[in-house]
């Protein structure tokens, strides 16, 4: 352990396993130090998200976050800034508002684990792109949100459906496609908005099928569900992930082209053990 950073808490987000990190400062080496220190170190789950907390550097913001996974760091994370909120929070009805790279988050204890996050303004209007996929043309859509570029196709163009049997095909599957793209680097494979819920897997990273329903892929699905005509701003939509994790998640109008996602998830975490 260095006196520059130290484990605050360990637990799951809506099923996903996450950490949060309190540090001084944040740069390079200090990212590389609580990557090896809990992944390699401790031995931590290599689908973990870390939440690294820092002093904040914009007015009326409570903390500096970014997101540390086992191969480097990833633009943002819902379940890991939900976490953060867990385990800085003062009690049920608290606030807290994180300086994230996408823009500032706000978030709320609802009680009894479950915590409210308010998403940055997103673009309203997904972007659409072919990619090859063997013999044949994929069209896909990317959204950005919270700090990161997702790449969506239906599942079933895959001859897949995001339940948990067929976990290792997504993951191949997913992986494969992401190798073809030139940008996005995480990819949700999505079904239809049925009586307002739907499923997805989001692959991402070295080999990784998130086990929870992902934060910033879930207010993507609510843009690809409102630009669709789905669902309406206002209307919820319950987002699961392969495994039945599921997160809430509602929209607001934010003019003509832009929307905001409030998401609802709920954090179980413990102190971690200072070794």
């Amino acid at each position: 352990m260095t006196s520059d950073f130290t484990l605050l808490a360990t637990g799951a987000s809506s099923g996903q396993p996450v950490a949060c990190v309190q540090a001084t400062a944040v740069d390079h080496d200090l990212t590389d130090a609580v990557r090896h220190d809990y992944f390699v170190r401790r031995g931590g789950d290599p689908a973990s998200i870390v939440a690294v907390l820092s002093p904040p550097t914009s007015p009326g913001c409570d903390d500096r976050l970014v997101f540390v996974v086992s191969d480097g760091m990833i633009g943002g994370c819902g379940e890991a800034t939900m976490f953060a909120a867990a385990v800085r929070s003062g009690g049920e009805g608290s606030r807290r508002t994180f300086e994230t790279a996408a823009g500032p988050i706000e978030a709320t204890d609802r009680g009894a684990g479950v915590v409210r996050l308010r998403l940055p303004e997103a673009s309203a209007v997904p972007r659409t792109h072919l990619a090859d996929a063997g013999d044949r043309k994929l069209r896909l859509r990317t959204v950005t949100v919270g700090g990161n570029t997702f790449a969506a196709l239906p599942a079933a163009e895959l001859g897949l459906r995001p339940v948990e049997p067929a976990a290792a095909e997504l993951r191949r599957a997913g992986i494969d496609l992401l190798r073809r793209l030139d940008g996005p680097g995480l990819l949700l494979l999505t079904e239809p908005v049925l009586a307002g819920a739907t499923s997805s897997a989001v692959v991402w990273g070295d080999d990784i099928l998130n086990l929870g329903p992902c934060g910033t892929g879930t207010g993507a699905r609510m843009i690809l569900a409102l630009h669709d005509g789905e669902l309406a701003a206002g209307d919820e939509l319950v987002h699961r992930s392969p495994y039945g994790h599921a997160f809430r998640a509602r929209a607001r109008g934010a003019g003509h082209d832009r929307v905001s996602v409030d998401i609802e998830g709920t954090v179980v975490w413990r102190p971690a053990r200072q070794t």
